[in-house]
């Protein structure tokens, strides 16, 4: 392993981490919801509400975590209370953390998990969200679905895809640059070359499609510039894209992923109602 390498892997071990301390108190106390049943395989959970009625639509929920950390199991509350004011399923798929992978074969791996989704369960319509680095593999994700040209430009061959209809990225990260993101953590040799729209989603949306598009962010996020940039690049362009800043109060600090943190406050159901209304416009 060359001395760059090393650098990588200690640098998502310490962030892997900080991640897990950080999380640990939250995921020993959370309570769920009633009326939604859970269903664990190895590359998803599925979150389905009483009373659900198969309509070929479903949410397909991605975790954060810096893209080195987390597993399905950390968004889980939050997917549950998203089923249940949804009355839809929602698919929470796991992906392989960096930096055993790169950004090109989480993508990848993402698209053929919603292509298994298809296929086992006849969806035929998706809506997509994700917190954080979630964010940024569901907002990706959405125009890889949508347009051949950057499924190309990666050399991906999915095309028996079902329809994003909708994103709705919680508190994303879309400007890797700017976030102190080492870029070779993104590639997994020296010598792999990605192209510079994956860095910046910024330039991806300039350039693609995307489907209608609600972005949540709170005051006290440390991302929330970069998700205010990405809502102004696609007013710009003429896109289909609402914003949602929650303010802190005197009981609630609006910080990063507070949704996910606790989908019980009201700023929280507040994103869980622009994200169903999104599908649903």
């Amino acid at each position: 392993m060359s001395h760059k390498r090393q650098k990588i892997v200690e640098y998502a071990a310490e962030y892997k981490m900080k991640c897990e301390e950080n999380d640990a108190p939250r995921l020993a106390a959370e309570t769920f919801p009633e009326g939604v049943t859970v269903d664990c395989a190895d590359d998803k959970e599925i979150y389905t509400p009483e009373g659900f009625a198969d309509n070929k639509e479903a949410f397909v929920l991605i975790h954060g975590g810096g893209f080195v950390y987390g597993s399905a199991r950390i968004d889980r509350r939050f997917g549950m209370h998203l089923a249940k004011a949804s009355g839809r399923r929602v698919f929470s798929l796991e992906y392989t953390l960096m930096p055993s992978v790169g950004i090109k074969d989480q993508l990848r791996e993402l698209l053929d998990g919603i292509v298994r989704i298809k296929d086992e369960y006849g969806i035929e319509k998706i809506h997509l969200t994700g917190d954080s680095a979630g964010g940024y593999l569901s907002f990706a994700v959405s125009m890889l679905i949508r347009n051949r040209e950057m499924r190309n430009i990666l050399r991906f061959t999915e095309t028996d895809l079902p329809e994003a209809v909708s994103v709705s990225p919680i508190c994303g990260v879309f400007t890797l640059a700017d976030h102190e993101f080492p870029r070779e953590l993104f590639t997994m040799s020296e010598d792999e070359i990605i192209p510079d729209f994956l860095y910046d989603l910024k330039e991806a949306a300039g350039r693609f499609d995307v489907p209608k598009t609600y972005i949540s962010t709170g005051d006290m996020d440390f991302l929330k510039q970069d998700n205010r940039d990405l809502y102004e690049t696609l007013i710009a362009k003429g896109d289909d894209a609402r914003f949602y800043e929650a303010v802190s109060n005197d009981s609630r600090e609006m910080k990063h992923v507070y949704a996910i943190f606790d989908p019980t406050w009201d700023e929280s159901v507040e994103v869980i109602k622009g994200i169903i209304e999104n599908a649903d416009r």
